[in-house]
């Protein structure tokens, strides 16, 4: 049993799901089944239409527990939980496509700021100098969806719990797709039903990144919540910035480092962390700052 579903995750806030797993389907030969266990079944991202290849790599289907033995070099995974923040990051290098031919490494990382708010931030290599696209997918737990085109934001529409994908939009795109049988997209499982998938594509040379906000909230209203870019010095570092404008008026400046361990600066402040949130009051003054570091 094996799933083409590295860095998938599922996203729950106020007791329910928001984000899903579409489960599973019949051990049969049809195209459901194809889509449920592959990558365009999950909540990460697919390289050029092709998903995600460990089939038969069975030493890839399971990382040993740190608290069974040693972790081995090279471990690609990290978990931070404190007080003010969750965080976690994992990566994915054993190619897309029939053959693993589409030699891209994804990382992911995803800052649960509490208790209020998660950021998703991913960044893909790919191997070559060709231009490469990338469609993110999120599975949504709701009977419907919709994308504002201005913002690309896209909210669920349902009864109680709601969420609020807000992206960093440079050079994206965002469609949702809900139902589709050619290809399959779109579909959940207990029961079997069609879902709202939000896709968000980008193409690009070199290293590519994106960053989300998942905000949940209740009642019909979304949230008035903003993404912008910041500047990172110096100029060509390995990491990106974003400003979250949140709904009274805070403002939370968070950095992602691809290279943690070389300094950069955020507003002029030095880390050398891989993740740096600094929390700001309506009125530009410092309320808190965290860092992510192993």
């Amino acid at each position: 049993h094996q799933h083409e579903d590295k860095l998938h995750f599922v996203l729950w806030a106020y007791g329910e799901q928001l984000v899903l797993d579409p489960g599973n389907y019949s051990y049969d030969r049809s195209k459901w089944r194809r889509y449920i266990i592959s990558t365009f079944g999950h909540n990460t991202v697919v390289v050029d239409g092709r998903g995600q290849n460990r089939r038969g790599k069975r030493e890839t289907y399971v990382w040993p527990k740190p608290w069974d033995k040693p972790v081995p070099p090279g471990n690609d995974t990290l978990w931070i939980s404190r007080e003010g923040f969750d965080f976690v990051r994992g990566s994915y290098g054993d190619g897309y496509g029939p053959k693993g031919e589409i030699e891209v490494r994804h990382i992911r990382r995803i800052l649960f700021v509490k208790p209020e708010y998660f950021i998703v931030q991913d960044t893909l290599i790919p191997e070559d100098d060709r231009e490469h696209v990338y469609e993110s997918l999120f599975h949504l737990d709701a009977d419907e969806a919709a994308v504002d085109e201005g913002s690309l934001a896209v909210r669920t529409v349902r009864e109680g719990a709601n969420l609020l994908i807000v992206p960093l939009r440079d050079g994206l795109e965002a469609r949702v797709v809900k139902g589709q049988e050619d290809p399959v997209q779109g579909w959940a499982n207990h029961p079997w039903r069609p879902i709202p998938t939000a896709i968000y594509s980008k193409r690009g040379k070199g290293t590519v990144r994106f960053v989300y906000v998942l905000y949940p909230f209740k009642g019909g209203e979304a949230p008035d919540v903003r993404v912008e870019p910041l500047r990172v010095e110096p100029p060509g570092s390995d990491a990106i910035a974003v400003a979250v404008h949140l709904p009274d008026g805070r403002v939370d400046r968070v950095l992602f480092n691809d290279s943690p361990g070389r300094e950069v600066r955020l507003e002029g402040i030095p880390t050398k962390a891989e993740a740096l949130c600094l929390r700001m009051d309506r009125r530009g003054r410092e309320i808190s700052r965290f860092s992510a570091e192993e």
